[in-house]
């Protein structure tokens, strides 16, 4: 290629041009744009936006000025990189929603949590708030680095001073090229606690790696006399001592007799591990290992030994540089609890919490704050006071609205928005048949009522970026701060020896007034004035110059006397900054001070409360728990109802329809059991299968239900014998079997806690036996077995020993051959047992009617069975506060008071329980415990002349 005239061309690969344009740009996105510095916790544009105001002299208590001519300044000076990016961070550190602690105050529309935006700038005025004067403070003191600014005509901070620890206290988000930073807003009083906790260490090793310059400061000012303190403790040395000193010359290399000589000279005290100095000097901390050597008075001079004490653990990154090296992440939480956000709301759950502070990353779940209330006049409503961290309360409306709309979520009548100048408040009016805590648990499962907000603490350190977890985080603050003190004590020291060596030559002049007097009157111009003074009294020419400037006024005797008190106040104070500059204990000590200041003005109490030990949300949170009716068909047809929708019927009543069989299948099992309990679903070939009742279908009074082999994998040739409701699996309890064959066994309830989706053993059936029944027990209950031939055996379970789940069992009643078990009692209380028959006969008996013998035995009569009453279908206890369920094989179901029938003899053939068509007999009985608004159930009008009745479902 021919190079054009007067250009130079240079020959490139365009895939090495792509690889280091595209870095170039990453890096400026990630330094100069989206991540914030570890020290400040600012980025580039907020602390751009932060000392340009301070350059305006927009402090907190100064009049506002129009946030155009901030942004403007800004751009112009700072940061050229458009007035929406400059002026959307500055709207941002307005916000009270947005920052945990504000620094700027506005006046104007500055956008609200509804997500509405910010005036245009011409409208809004702004100024610094008084915490974000805390960052800028002692930035005139040489504290922190300035750099040309981007067109190199001004000069700009790298980082600011920052007094308040930002970067945790406001937290901080952004998205850089292949990283991003999302940092959570904390409590400024749990922050400062928690600096104060790395400062404040009891065990503080002044005498150990990074500290170490301090205790060679301290040596070298003895051995060199360094100031009057430093002379006057040289003085109490021995000589053996002061030979030590002399000799002692690499910085880096303290001898044991050393140490030990000059702790036994100053009479130093060591019984809490601190040295006690005379006068102002403060006192010293030794680390333990260091205590226990120089206790050891048979100790020989181990120089290296000792060193590698001193510095064992002197790294880099021991960023602090005198923290407590002990400490962890988990033992700063005992100081900051969490997160604090500043819209409130709830942090459920700490595990995402302690994640995030040990390892830089972790996931909070954050709640609405939602109360109940239930006015007298009026439905119950749920009203939401905070809302998670960055929510847009008028998106959440309409989210919530269209969940209601949907159908996604139920029980919501009404939202209103009742929010004002006092607070938030959003009302979601419920129905009436609603429940408060299902509906809120539906909203957090389906709404930002309850996010998660995803803490990746990155930030720059030293320009890169690095993952920090909590302590790491506050040790680079400490070590910021640590310089800043550093510094501004050094430039003040400086300031303060040039005021002094400024004064020491006024002092000179004052006390020898009249030779200056006769100098300066005999020389001819002020140079030569200026060389004699020098030369006289070997002063500096800034000292000359000054004596030459002299007013006369001050050559008064106030005003002499003020200069010799302003001289020795500055050699005071020249002092305590020298002592301060030898002593990172001392710096330290006035960064804890400052700390407890900023705690002091602007800490305030948590607004985010912490609800620890919470689980994930389960389907049962969204359930209501309400007991319900489940029934299983001879077909394997399964559903539930509840059982508030069955009304009560008198006894004798004929019914009302709540299945409708298709051809022969009938209704064989019903059970009651709350929604949130498990059922353990037992065959009659021996197997167990776990399900959840609110896993079973809810279906209207005529449905027939749906197949049980969709919900659980039985085999084609098993039907379900049994159902147990199960609250919580323990060791206490058990479960007890009873088969058709009079064949019983126990088992632990907690054999059953993990079965397989295709079931488990749960006894072992032989022959053309089948589960009869199955209950569970504590152990110690009585046990009555009943056969369709009338008779009943009762035990105690005490004579059957705890079985495995592949255990056959042991014999529990003799029955006839052509006999079999009908059921199986576990009697729990002092009540009767209640027995009927196939054609609807039945009666009640005094369970101490029935003797208690041993099993096995062929038992006593429980009921007379005749050809008119049919064989013995079932056996109960009940008690008169219980209701009763039947069900016939046509599927008419009645519901009537245990009460209204009466008790009689154990001999007797009954009463009628319900009147039956000719071909039509029971097909099962349950017992159901008697609901508060079941009793206030009106009976309906149509009856006939022997019985009034209720129809079961609906009117």
């Amino acid at each position: 290629m021919n190079n054009i005239q007067g250009e130079h061309i240079k020959l490139r690969s365009i895939e090495d041009e792509m690889r280091d344009s595209y870095l170039d740009y990453s890096m400026s996105v990630i330094v100069q744009r989206a991540l914030p510095d570890v020290r400040d916790g600012l980025k580039p544009v907020h602390r751009r936006i932060l000392y340009g105001m301070n350059e305006l002299g927009l402090g907190a208590g100064k009049p506002f000025k129009k946030s155009a001519r901030i942004v403007g300044d800004v751009m112009g000076k700072y940061h050229p990189h458009g007035d929406s990016a400059i002026y959307d961070a500055l709207v941002r550190m307005v916000q009270p929603f947005s920052l945990r602690y504000p620094l700027i105050d506005g006046q104007g529309n500055f956008g609200s949590i509804d997500g509405d935006g910010a005036a245009a700038m011409r409208y809004t005025e702004a100024r610094m708030k008084r915490i974000a004067e805390e960052l800028l403070a002692d930035i005139d003191k040489e504290t922190v680095n300035l750099v040309p600014n981007y067109d190199e005509s001004l000069q700009e901070p790298s980082v600011l001073p920052s007094r308040i620890p930002n970067l945790l206290v406001n937290g901080s988000s952004g998205i850089a090229v292949g990283m991003a930073t999302n940092i959570p807003p904390h409590n400024l009083c749990e922050i400062v606690d928690a600096l104060i906790e790395l400062i404040d260490d009891p065990e503080y090793p002044l005498l150990t790696p990074r500290s170490l310059i301090d205790a060679v400061g301290f040596i070298t000012r003895l051995r060199e006399k360094y100031d009057p303190l430093s002379a006057y403790l040289h003085g109490k040395l021995s000589p053996e001592t002061r030979n030590l000193l002399v000799e002692f010359e690499d910085a880096w290399q303290v001898s044991y007799p050393l140490l030990k000589s000059i702790t036994s000279d100053l009479n130093l005290l060591l019984k809490d591990g601190s040295i006690y100095t005379p006068e102002r000097f403060s006192h010293v901390r030794l680390s333990g290992a260091l205590q226990e050597r120089l206790a050891d008075k048979e100790q020989p001079d181990e120089t290296a030994t000792l060193n590698r004490l001193l510095l064992e653990e002197a790294y880099p990154q021991e960023i602090a540089r005198g923290a407590n090296p002990e400490l962890e992440p988990d033992d700063l939480m005992s100081h900051v609890l969490g997160p604090d956000f500043p819209t409130g709301g709830l942090i459920y759950g700490l595990n995402g919490v302690r994640e995030a502070f040990r390892t830089g990353r972790g996931r909070v779940i954050v709640r609405a704050r939602a109360v109940v209330e239930a006015p007298k006049s009026g439905r119950e409503r749920i009203v939401v006071l905070e809302i998670p961290y960055q929510v847009d309360k008028s998106r959440l409306i309409q989210r919530i609205a269209g969940l209601v709309n949907e159908k996604k979520v139920v029980g919501i009548a009404d939202i209103r928005d009742e929010s004002d100048r006092d607070g938030m408040r959003l009302v979601f009016e419920l129905k009436r048949d609603a429940v408060p805590e299902v509906v809120l648990n539906n909203l957090y499962a389906q709404s930002q009522l309850q996010t998660t907000f995803g803490v990746n603490m990155l930030a720059l350190v030293n320009g890169v970026p690095r993952l920090l977890n909590l302590k790491e985080a506050l040790q680079h603050y400490l070590e910021h701060r640590h310089e800043v003190v550093t510094r501004r004590t050094n430039y003040e020291l400086v300031r303060a020896r040039e005021r002094e060596h400024i004064y020491e030559g006024l002092r000179i002049a004052v006390d020898n007034l009249d030779e200056v007097i006769r100098i300066i009157r005999s020389s001819p111009d002020t140079p030569t004035a200026r060389g004699a003074l020098m030369e006289r009294f070997r002063l500096s020419e800034i000292q000359a110059r000054e004596i030459l400037e002299m007013r006369l006024s001050r050559l008064t005797g106030l005003e002499r006397q003020k200069i010799i008190d302003e001289l020795k106040m500055l050699k005071e104070l020249i002092f305590d900054l020298e002592r301060i500059m030898g002593s990172r204990r001392l710096r330290l000590d006035i960064v804890r001070d400052e700390l407890l200041q900023v705690r002091e003005l602007y800490g305030d109490e948590r607004r985010t409360e912490l609800v620890p030990d919470a689980g994930e949300f389960t389907i049962e949170d969204m359930i209501a728990e309400e007991d319900m009716v489940i029934t299983v068909t001879r077909a394997g047809y399964i559903k539930r109802f509840p059982v508030s929708g069955y009304r009560r019927q008198r006894r004798g009543g004929t019914g009302m329809s709540g299945h409708l069989p298709k051809q022969e299948d009938i209704i064989r099992h019903l059970f009651v059991a709350s929604t949130h309990n498990y059922l353990l679903f037992f065959t009659n070939r021996g197997r167990c299968y776990w399900l959840k009742v609110h896993e079973i279908p809810s279906l209207g009074r005529a449905a027939r239900g749906k197949p049980i082999v969709n919900l659980i994998e039985i085999a084609a040739d098993e039907k379900i014998a049994a159902m147990v409701n199960v609250a919580k699996f323990d060791d206490k309890n058990f479960v007890f079997f009873a088969t058709r064959r009079g064949v019983i066994k126990k088992t632990p309830l907690s054999a059953f806690s993990h079965p397989s989706r295709r079931g488990i053993i749960a006894i072992k059936i032989t022959g053309d036996d089948e589960l009869c029944g199955a209950d569970l027990t504590d152990g110690n209950y009585d046990v009555v077995l009943g056969s369709s031939g009338g008779k009943a055996v009762r035990f105690n379970e005490r004579d059957v020993r705890p079985m495995g789940r592949a255990a056959a069992g042991v014999i529990g009643i003799k029955m006839e051959p052509d006999q079999q078990l009908v059921g199986m009692v576990v009697m729990r209380r002092e009540g009767t047992l209640l027995v009927a028959t196939q054609r609807g006969y039945g009666k009640r008996s005094s369970i101490n009617e029935y003797r208690l013998t041993r099993r096995g035995a062929q038992g006593v009569i429980a009921m007379r069975t005749t050809e008119r009453t049919g064989a013995m279908v079932a056996i109960m206890e009940v008690v008169d506060s219980d209701d009763l369920l039947v069900i016939t094989s046509s599927g008419k179901v009645i519901r009537q008071q245990v009460s209204a029938i009466r008790t009689i003899g154990r001999v007797t053939q009954g009463v009628r329980l319900i009147r039956l068509h000719e071909n039509d007999f029971i097909s099962d009985i349950a017992k159901v415990v008697r609901e508060e608004e079941a009793d206030a159930m009106h009976p309906d009008e149509g009856h006939d002349q022997d019985t009034e009745q209720t129809e079961i479902f609906g009117t």
